[in-house]
């Protein structure tokens, strides 16, 4: 190769039958590569789609990237096989989506790119499998790439254990459009969560939680916004509705949740294996918000107890954070949010993902 030629970049990202909206992956990683110096890198975002669903994901992956990124819209794994192979790109980078995942590995193999797995998924990352047939895909995954780049710090001395002899680097933790997160001055009385609704994120614990509490609520005029699409979206309208909490509980579904974190007092995040590095949870934290999340995987490398208090997951912890939070004299709110808003200032800047990146596609 040419020594001052630019490296070709391709992402992939594959979509489920129903579209929900861009998942932090999908958010977080154009936004990094978007970002990667022009002179250098030419880079290409891939999403395999089915009908009707280019233009929904092209009007949302707009947010994050800039012109200088291409997107590209396949159907069907076998015309994506083909334009890996022609196109000969570089990099060939894609997620740990194990079966959907070695198509693409398969076609950047027979163009001759360097593959990069990106370890996004909590369980995955730990080893954690539902059958023995998607373990044994994802180590074939795993030993067909060149390079994996981990999203969570305490999985990566499990995968180094697991494969000693793959090169494995660790993602630093960034916030895409942190500029877009402003605390507002006049804070509201909202409870917020926020992310896909499936099984995993702590949606019915918080509906559980709220209805527990649901006359503090009440009383200090506080409402309960849940942000979101997913498959247990109509599960939870329907919780809602027998709860009889449907006066201080909001379905918002798929929306604009920045405007609503940058009003809000408090958030939850409660996934059970890991928080980190939730963009929800970061744009939270961006925006001012108090944020109340499960102790589980790295999640308390991101949650300072001056703006935060870390959780066992169960309705019990849950409420009583809550309670405990909503009895915060109103002085304390403005403090809670300056130094919620300096922290990810500090903390998940963009540059740091950059440069781990662009020295990563130099070698």
């Amino acid at each position: 190769m040419e020594k001052n030629k630019k490296k070709r970049i391709i992402c992939f990202f594959p979509t489920s039958k129903r579209y929900y909206g861009m998942g932090g992956a999908e958010r977080r990683i154009p936004y990094i590569f978007s970002n990667l110096d022009n002179t250098k890198f030419d880079v290409t975002i891939l999403f395999q789609v089915y009908d009707g669903q280019s233009e929904k994901i092209l009007k949302d992956i707009k947010k994050y990237i800039n012109s200088n990124t291409k997107i590209v819209f396949i159907k069907g794994y076998l015309k994506i096989l083909i334009y890996l192979i022609k196109q000969k790109f570089d990099w060939v980078c894609y997620t740990d989506c194990i079966i959907r995942s070695t198509v693409v590995i398969i076609g950047a193999i027979l163009s001759g790119s360097y593959r990069l797995m990106m370890s996004v998924t909590t369980t995955n990352s730990k080893l954690i499998f539902k059958s023995r047939i998607e373990k044994m895909l994802f180590k074939v995954n795993v030993l067909l790439s060149n390079q994996i780049d981990c999203l969570y710090p305490s999985s990566i001395n499990i995968l180094k254990k697991a494969f000693p002899q793959k090169k494995i680097s660790l993602t630093p933790c960034t916030l895409s459009n942190m500029q877009e997160c402003i605390p507002s001055t006049k804070k509201r009385n909202y409870i917020v969560f926020a992310g896909r609704l499936v099984d995993g994120k702590g949606i019915e614990l918080f509906v559980d939680a709220i209805f527990a509490i649901k006359e503090v609520i009440r009383k200090n005029e506080y409402l309960c916004v849940i942000c979101g699409d997913g498959p247990l979206k109509s599960i939870i309208e329907a919780k809602v509705q027998n709860y009889n909490i449907t006066d201080i509980v909001k379905v918002k579904g798929y929306t604009n949740v920045r405007k609503i974190l940058s009003e809000a007092k408090i958030f939850c995040s409660l996934q059970n294996v890991n928080n980190y590095p939730s963009q929800s949870l970061l744009e939270a934290i961006a925006c001012g918000c108090y944020c109340i999340a499960t102790n589980v995987g790295d999640t308390e490398n991101i949650i300072d107890p001056s703006f935060g208090e870390l959780i066992d997951a169960d309705k019990k912890s849950l409420a009583n954070a809550l309670l405990t939070a909503i009895s915060f004299e109103n002085d304390k709110w403005e403090d809670i949010s300056k130094k919620a808003s300096k922290y990810a200032i500090s903390n998940f800047d963009l540059k740091n993902a950059v440069n781990h990146f662009e020295e990563l596609f130099q070698k």
